[in-house]
């Protein structure tokens, strides 16, 4: 900002007026044909239904985005899906040269799977032996799937009737 002609901050920050508020406005950085990895200036983005945006996370059509600058030459991108009834929210880094792969953040609409997190699933099912050679307790235990009470059971077997 100037004032009497010469440039003014405060504390050495830009003093912003209703002048110059357009500059912050996200409407103001609408996104059609542009290349997400060219846009490294920090600010709002968005691009509405049908755009030709490239480098964007694969399913995304219509988003807000979110462009923040962590370090020099690091940046962050936060994609908001909006053509979905279901939230998405993708994210991203640039580390000195490249842009990482855009990853889906976990939200109460996109929970992990088991498989993701290394979690056992329900439909997983093991036979007598698997269980046995899963089961890493003492000498001699073993898994017993039978109707009876085993007579031999080591110490740490399992019996399942």
């Amino acid at each position: 900002m100037k004032l009497f002609g010469k440039e003014f901050k405060f504390n050495g920050y830009d003093i912003y007026h209703k002048g110059n508020l357009k500059n912050l406005n996200p409407t103001e950085n609408v996104l059609s044909g542009d290349d997400l990895n060219d846009i490294k200036t920090t600010g709002f983005y968005y691009a509405g239904g049908s755009n030709k945006v490239t480098n964007k996370p694969s399913g995304v059509n219509a988003f807000g985005l979110l462009v923040m600058r962590s370090a020099d030459g690091y940046y962050a991108q936060i994609l908001y899906s909006a053509n979905t009834s279901a939230r998405k929210i993708f994210t991203r880094q640039y580390a000195a040269s490249a842009w990482g792969s855009w990853v889906q953040v976990y939200t109460a609409d996109y929970k992990p799977t088991a498989s993701d997190v290394g979690a056992y699933s329900k439909t997983e099912t093991y036979s007598k032996t698997e269980v046995d050679n899963k089961i890493t307790s003492v000498q001699g235990a073993k898994t017993y799937v039978q109707e009876t009470e085993p007579t031999d059971a080591a110490s740490g077997s399992i019996w399942i009737s």
